[in-house]
C-alpha cells in the first residue's frame, strides 16, 4: 500500500490515497463524458485555443486604465499623422480652406486655442478623478469592496477618462508643431478641426459620465453589474442541457505513489490551467488530482495537487504543476462561482443588518440569486475529470453541485447574527419557483433541506403570530412545490417552543 503524506508535519492531505481504494467523496468510477469543444465551458474552449493570452487579455482588458491607455496611444498617433496630412495637402496645392468654418485664425490664435482644450480637458479629468474617487468610496462603504471591481471595470468609465486625458494628449502634440512664423503661415485645418471635434465630445462624454456615475450608485444597478456578473461565471463553467455525449473511461484507482505538489505561496486559489495541467501529464505520463478548490485559501508548503507516475518525475514537473493553479491576493471571479455568488450575499447582508434595515435591496439581490440559481439548476455541472486527445483521464479536479450553490446562497442569512424576519420569509417565497426550474432529485433534495432549515430559523425569531403564519404559509407552499411532507410549523406550537427555549 502506498499511502500520500504531504512534505511537513503541518499539513494533512484532505484524504489518504492507498492503492485499490478510493476515496469516499471524489466519486473515482464517475461517468465521464467527452464534450466537443463548442459546448465546452467558455474557460475550456479559451484555454484550448491559447490559455495564457486569453487568460492575460481578460485580465489587462478589465483594468481602468487599459481603455485610456490604448485612447493616449491612439493620440499619439492621431496627432502626427494629421499634421503631415495637413503638410502634404498644401505641398501639393490642395488646399483646406474648406475648414475655415471651424478655424478661420491664424497661427496665434491656433496656438492659443489649442492651449485652452488642453488646460480644460486637464481640469475636466481632475474633476472625473475626484467624483469617481468619492464614487469608489461610497460604494466600499455601502456595499462591500469585492464590487469596485464592477466600477473599474465599466467600460463607460474608462471612455469617458480616457476621452479627457487623450484629448489633452493630441493638444498638446499639435502645439508643439505649431511655431510664432511670419503671417502667411499655413494653419494645419484638420489637426486643428479634429481638436474641436474632440473638444466637443469631451463636453458631451462629461454631462452622459455625471449621470452614469449617479446611476451606478442606485443599488439597482450595483446589483444587476453583480447578477451579470454571476450569470456569466456560470456559462464559463458549465455545460448547456443535454450536451453530454460519448462515454469515456472512467477515472482509474491509484496505481503508483502520490507525490503531493506544495504550493509556492500563500495565497487564494484563483484560476487552474487545466489544459497546461493535461498536457504537463500527458508528456510526465502521470495523472493529477487536484487538492483546492478555486477560491481557497493556501498556507504555503500545503499541498495544491498529488501527482501520480510510475517512475521518479522530473523535478521541473512538480513546479510546472504548481505553476499551473494561479495563486493570489484575493479571489478571483473567473473560475470561482462561489465568489460571484458572494458579491450578491455580501450586498444582500449589508442591506439586512439592523442598522440599515433596506429590505427592499436585500430583497432585489435574493431574486437575483434565484434567477442565477434557476440558470444553474437548467444547466449541466461541467466534468470533474479531464482528458487528453487520446481519451486518457490526466486530472481529477474539485468541481462544485447545485446544493453548494444553494448553501451559499442561503446559510449567511440564516447564520447571520441578527436574521431578518422580512428576508427570510421572501427566501421561502421564491424557493418554489427555483423548484419548478430543478431537474435533478438531488437538487431538490438540496432545496428542501434549506426550506426547513430557513423556516426553522424563521419561526424561532419571529415575534408576532402574524409572522409565524407568513413563515408556516410560505414553507408549506415550498414543500407542495418541491413534493415533499412537510411539518406543521402552526403560530402555536412555535410560541410553545420559543418559551421552552428561552
Amino acid at each position: 500500500m502506498f499511502r500520500v503524506i504531504p512534505s511537513g508535519a503541518l499539513f494533512e492531505s484532505r484524504y489518504v490515497l492507498t492503492k485499490g481504494v478510493q476515496p469516499p467523496d471524489r466519486g473515482f468510477a464517475t461517468e465521464q463524458r467527452e464534450v466537443p469543444m463548442a459546448l465546452q465551458p467558455e474557460h475550456q474552449r479559451l484555454e484550448s485555443l491559447h490559455p495564457t493570452l486569453a487568460r492575460t487579455w481578460r485580465r489587462i482588458s478589465t483594468n481602468f486604465w487599459f481603455l485610456p491607455s490604448m485612447l493616449t496611444v491612439a493620440a499619439l498617433v492621431i496627432a502626427p499623422t494629421l499634421v503631415q496630412l495637413d503638410e502634404h495637402l498644401q505641398a501639393t496645392g490642395q488646399s483646406t480652406d474648406w475648414l475655415d468654418w471651424v478655424y478661420g485664425g491664424g497661427l496665434p490664435g491656433a496656438r492659443r486655442l489649442l492651449s485652452a482644450i488642453a488646460t480644460a480637458m486637464m481640469a475636466i479629468a481632475t474633476v472625473m478623478f475626484s467624483g469617481q474617487t468619492t464614487a469608489l468610496t461610497f460604494i466600499g462603504q455601502e456595499y462591500g469592496s469585492w464590487l469596485l471591481r464592477n466600477f473599474l471595470a465599466d467600460r463607460r468609465n474608462q471612455l469617458a477618462f480616457g476621452s479627457y486625458i487623450s484629448t489633452f494628449v493630441y493638444a498638446l502634440m499639435v502645439l508643439r508643431t505649431i511655431h510664432k512664423d511670419p503671417d502667411g503661415a499655413p494653419v494645419p485645418h484638420l489637426a486643428l478641426s479634429f481638436a474641436i471635434v474632440l473638444a466637443m465630445a469631451g463636453l458631451g462624454l462629461l454631462i452622459y459620465s455625471m449621470y452614469h456615475i449617479s446611476r451606478f450608485l442606485q443599488s439597482s444597478t450595483i446589483i444587476n453589474y453583480a447578477a451579470k456578473d454571476l450569470a456569466d461565471t456560470i456559462r464559463r463553467l458549465t455545460l448547456p442541457a443535454g450536451s453530454k455525449t460519448s462515454h469515456v473511461p472512467a477515472w482509474p484507482a491509484p496505481d503508483c505513489r502520490g507525490l503531493p505538489v506544495p504550493a509556492p505561496a500563500d495565497g487564494y486559489t484563483q484560476y487552474v490551467n487545466e489544459s497546461r495541467l493535461v498536457d504537463l501529464c500527458r508528456k510526465g505520463e502521470g495523472r493529477v488530482i487536484l487538492e483546492r478548490q478555486v477560491g481557497e485559501f493556501v498556507i504555503v508548503g500545503a499541498p495544491l495537487a498529488v501527482l501520480f507516475v510510475q517512475t521518479a518525475p522530473d523535478p521541473s514537473l512538480v513546479a510546472e504543476i504548481a505553476a499551473a493553479i494561479v495563486l493570489g491576493e484575493q479571489p478571483s471571479i473567473e473560475q470561482d462561482l462561489r465568489y460571484a455568488f458572494n458579491q450578491l450575499v455580501q450586498v444582500a447582508l449589508r442591506a439586512s443588518s439592523t442598522d440599515r434595515n433596506d429590505v427592499l435591496t436585500a430583497t432585489m439581490c435574493v431574486d437575483r440569486m434565484g434567477a442565477a440559481l434557476c440558470m444553474l439548476a437548467r444547466r449541466d455541472p461541467a466534468h470533474d475529470v479531464r482528458c487528453d486527445a487520446a481519451g486518457a483521464p490526466r486530472v481529477l479536479t474539485r468541481g462544485m453541485n447545485f446544493s453548494d450553490a444553494v448553501d451559499w446562497c442561503i446559510s449567511p442569512f440564516r447564520e447571520s447574527r441578527e436574521p431578518s424576519i422580512p428576508l427570510l420569509i421572501h427566501i421561502l417565497e421564491s424557493l418554489p419557483v427555483v423548484g419548478a426550474c430543478v431537474r435533478r432529485e438531488e437538487d431538490r433534495q438540496a432545496l428542501r433541506r434549506e426550506a426547513q432549515s430557513v423556516a426553522e430559523t424563521a419561526a424561532a425569531e419571529a415575534t408576532t403570530e402574524s409572522s409565524c403564519e407568513r413563515i408556516n404559509q410560505a414553507y408549506q407552499n415550498v414543500s407542495r412545490a418541491l413534493g415533499g411532507s412537510p411539518s406543521d410549523l402552526s403560530p402555536r406550537r412555535l410560541k410553545e417552543d420559543r418559551a421552552a427555549r428561552r
